[in-house]
């Protein structure tokens, strides 16, 4: 299974405000403070300073960049998808995000519709092996409001032992 599927094995536990973050990420105090001060029922955190921080990471940024678009009113309206051209991306999706209030409803709807209607991302992987950024998604086609929460820079994934590498280099100079 994958991420989706791990969440919700701890259904039970979620209450009326959910903080969601992904266990690859280290970040910045101000951004659980950014997170927390958004009025929203659903806000993710998105870096808008991405590019730099994914040049450092890979050689070509598209390699594992997704696609991440907002509206005017800063809604998200794409998330998750491959992309082909590094303008098309708005901000890169973090892996922290919050559910509160009816916002977690939303979020266990979004989960009991996934795989009833056949998306794109079903071709490469089944159901069980769904994303974050699928179930995201989901919420974005049932037309709910997934509010986008930006930053710029203060953040760091370790997936790989150069990410690894690079992080402790960031740490210790201070360039988070």
């Amino acid at each position: 299974t994958n991420m989706v599927e791990s969440l919700f094995c701890a259904e039970q536990c979620f209450g009326d405000d959910l903080i969601i973050s992904y266990g690859d990420i280290v970040y910045e105090q101000y951004i659980l403070h950014t997170l927390l001060s958004s009025p929203h029922e659903i806000s993710i955190i998105v870096d808008k300073a991405w590019k730099n921080y994914w040049s450092m990471r890979f050689d070509d940024p598209l390699d594992d960049a997704e696609s991440l678009r907002t509206n005017n009113n800063g809604h998200i309206t794409d998330i998750g998808n491959p992309v082909t051209n590094i303008a098309d991306i708005q901000a890169q999706y973090i892996g922290l995000m919050r559910f509160k209030g009816n916002g977690v409803n939303l979020l266990r709807q979004a989960k009991k519709q996934l795989g009833e209607t056949k998306r794109s991302w079903m071709n490469k992987r089944p159901l069980q092996q769904a994303y974050m950024t699928d179930l995201i998604m989901e919420l974005i086609l049932l037309g709910y409001d997934v509010n986008s929460v930006p930053i710029e820079g203060g953040w760091i994934e370790i997936d790989t032992v150069q990410d690894f590498d690079l992080a402790t280099r960031m740490l210790a100079d201070g360039h988070v």
